[in-house]
């Protein structure tokens, strides 16, 4: 046998583990003298914004029969408070949700003035940005057109969410320390698709040249570095990137936060020191289904399997922020200088008229975006594009009864043309989408954020960019590159260009405000930018949610306390369990079923409702490898025989998974006399080899809510009928009044 020194032994252990240690924390190289004038305190939280993973109708497709009946991976608001050299503060706050709904916005502005009395913080510099993933729980809206489609709103969910997001400032907040701000940019052509070319090539030839693309590929990469120990550590990381979060389509029913979300997972699990948060942008007509399937329509790279296809586009935008983390990327880093400024007005958008004397229009919704996207396609006689469809008629009169108003005066028609108008939802009352909204620029040393509660197209993104960095300019404040934060402070539609707009795709027919509203953008950040008397005069005193007007609260309650098991079995019980003596390789599919309570909101009490343990080769102790936020593991509910209940944790073996003994722990709560009552179910041990399987198994396998689907729909369709007739008798009842007091005027007369 040959010898081994000790010295060499030391030595090569020494190297071992600086490499561990420089694989599990990103270290750069240090900053220079001079670059140390740029230094923010920073604070970097984290809370779990998960909600009802059972049972609740999901937000982003529209459909009422998409129920959450599973969870793929958790959702996290992210809070980075930011602070410069002269004390100003600017909360940017990244959340794993759809959007924001504008009475979540009013309700974290409110606590934080409230909590903080110095006036540390004020609308003005806080930022509540949305991801956009369309595989969340819903009931977190209070505008009609938004809850509609998810039967209600959850009080239980909204204040959770609410309490989480305030929760993780204060956190932030109380975490400052000095750190460093650098931005650089790079190039990712492969990750995305333009989902509605025939909008975008209706934009001018001379504009569409200026680009070498028909979307935008531009990643901007931001990293926060702490020199606490004297070695340069990378502390957080944003990106942003212009790529829709639907790669989890209408047909997902676990509650995950799409790609964007397996890039932060991917990260975040290799950098465990390491804050990440991926921004969505000038999305709105960018898919990351990139396969046209030459019938309209897009999918994913894997099809079907759609788990994969979103792995594939989050690993795509994982690996080129990887690599400019360490200084691989095409662009040197430059130091954000310490300097805040931040500015935030809300318009009342029916009533604001741009300098050149353009309006915008009471809020209404295109017959044309009920056709739904390339991403998945809506109701049946309507389509993109194609204005006065045979059929439409009768989809126009149906959708007016849901929405609760069918009359449209022609002049909101006219100034809405050449829209094909049909959900009138600025003309309900109280309107059923939101009127006045905020707008919102940000100004971190030479990154600029232009906030906005819309989804944007590739080329109103493009447009804002050159307004903002034109404003800032002109204003003398430094800018070198300027980022558009969609889905942000609060929610109401798209925003297409004028060009977009007269086509009438699925975006222009989603553009609430009418043709103008992007050149209304556009007015409106240069008003903000040059901060002057006129803009602060334009500024509402007051966000207004007008009301909600939901009529039913759904997933209030907080536990099951009504926990109902077969004869003979008892809370816990294995129902199927993982098959004895079976060996699994990597990539094979393990689960076990137990009988369980409802999930109902035990996600607040229960930090992973599934776990995966391996056991010591030398002792009886379990380790905990991976819990429910692991998108290699997942958890179902479902009902059965509408009484029962069952959970099921599923392990996909993951590719570097080394053989081993391995075991799933199912844990729950239940209420037993008004108190929780946690329990924990364990499945028989397992061994795992070390080869890969010889079948790749389908990641999106679909679970039933239990219900049959003919007995849902008929259950759901009865709901809508209900709010369809209430509020048509409420129209037809304020539609008599009036005429009643004409007709009293008229005799008077």
């Amino acid at each position: 046998m040959m010898s081994f020194p000790r010295s060499r032994f030391l030595v090569v252990l020494a190297l071992v583990i600086v490499t561990i240690a420089t694989l599990t924390t990103p270290v750069i190289t240090s900053a220079t003298a001079s670059e140390r004038d740029g230094v923010f305190n920073v604070g970097i939280a984290k809370q779990d914004v998960t909600g009802p993973v059972a049972g609740q109708t999901m937000m982003g497709y529209a459909d009422m029969l998409q129920r959450a009946k599973g969870l793929l991976n958790r959702l996290f608001v992210r809070a980075y408070v930011i602070e410069d050299a002269n004390g100003s503060l600017v909360a940017l706050i990244h959340c794993d949700i759809h959007s924001i709904p504008l009475a979540l916005h009013e309700a974290v502005v409110t606590k934080l003035v409230e909590l903080f009395p110095d006036g540390e913080f004020t609308a003005d510099n806080i930022v509540i940005h949305a991801q956009h993933t369309h595989s969340g729980p819903g009931g977190l809206h209070s505008f009609y057109l938004y809850y509609l489609t998810v039967l209600g709103f959850s009080p239980v969910h909204f204040d959770m969410v609410t309490a989480r997001i305030v929760k993780a400032v204060q956190d932030a907040y109380t975490l400052r320390a000095p750190r460093r701000l650098e931005v650089t940019w790079t190039e990712i052509r492969n990750c995305s698709a333009q989902r509605s070319i025939g909008a975008y090539m209706a934009n001018p030839a001379e504009e569409r040249a200026r680009y070498d693309d028909v979307k935008n590929n531009k990643m901007t990469v931001v990293r926060v570095i702490d020199e606490a120990d004297g070695e340069p550590k990378v502390a957080a990381l944003w990106t942003f990137f212009a790529v829709h979060t639907t790669s989890l389509v209408g047909a997902n029913n676990m509650v995950s936060s799409d790609n964007k979300g397996y890039a932060e997972w991917l990260l975040e699990s290799k950098y465990p020191d390491t804050s990440v948060a991926f921004f969505q942008i000038d999305a709105g007509d960018v898919s990351p289904n990139t396969v046209d399937r030459g019938d309209g329509t897009f999918t994913g790279v894997h099809d079907t399997d759609f788990v994969r296809s979103a792995e594939v586009i989050g690993r795509c935008q994982a690996n080129a922020a990887e690599a400019v983390l360490f200084d691989r990327g095409p662009h040197p880093w430059s130091l954000l200088k310490s300097s805040l400024w931040s500015r935030k007005v809300a318009f009342d958008f029916p009533s604001h008229a741009t300098r050149e004397g353009l309006g915008l229009c009471p809020a209404v919704s295109g017959l044309q975006m009920l056709a739904g996207t390339e991403d998945g396609r809506g109701v049946p006689l309507v389509y993109e594009g194609r204005l006065r469809a045979p059929g439409a008629s009768f989809v126009r009169y149906l959708t007016g009864l849901i929405i609760g108003r069918t009359d449209i005066p022609d002049d909101v028609q006219a100034c809405h043309a050449p829209k094909d108008c049909a959900l009138a939802t600025g003309l309900t009352d109280p309107p059923a989408t939101p009127r006045v909204l905020p707008v919102q620029v940000v100004s971190i040393g030479g990154l600029a954020l232009a906030v906005l509660p819309f989804e944007v197209t590739t080329m109103s993104g493009r447009r804002i960019r050159d307004t903002v960095r034109s404003a800032l300019t002109k204003a003398s404040r430094d800018v070198e590159h300027v980022e558009v934060l969609a889905c942000s402070n609060a929610y109401a539609g798209y925003l297409a260009t004028a060009e977009e707009y007269d086509v009438q795709h699925y975006e222009g027919a989603s553009t609430h405000f009418g043709r103008n509203q992007l050149r209304a953008i556009q007015d409106m950040l240069t008003r903000i930018i040059e901060d002057g008397p006129e803009a602060q005069a334009l500024a509402a005193p007051v966000f207004v949610a007008e009301g909600r007007t939901a009529p039913l609260d759904v997933a209030t309650k907080m536990l099951d306390d009504n926990a109902r098991f077969p004869p003979g079995v008892k809370l816990g019980d294995t129902l199927t369990d993982v098959p004895l003596g079976q060996e699994f390789a990597r990539g094979d599919l393990v689960e076990a079923t137990f009988w369980c309570a409802r999930p109902l909101n035990s996600q607040f009490l229960i930090k992973s409702f599934c776990d995966v343990q391996t056991k010591a080769a030398d002792s009886s102790t379990w380790t905990t490898i991976a819990n429910d936020h692991d998108w290699n593991l997942r958890f179902f509910w479902r009902s059965r025989w509408a009484i029962f209940s069952t959970c099921t944790c599923q392990w996909i073996v993951p590719e570097d998974q080394g053989s081993g003994t391995y075991r799933i722990v199912h844990r729950g709560v239940v209420s037993r006399n008004d108190l929780p009552q946690k329990y924990k179910s364990v499945s028989r041990q397992f061994q795992t080899l070390a080869t890969d399987s010889a079948v790749l198994a389908n990641t999106s396998l679909g679970y039933h809510y239990g219900v049959p689907e003919e007995i849902a729909t008929a259950l759901l369709l009865i709901a809508v009928l209900a709010i369809v007739v209430s509020r048509s008798c409420k129209a037809f009842g304020r539609a008599a009044t009036k005429r009643d007091t004409l007709s009293e005027k008229t005799k008077r007369t």
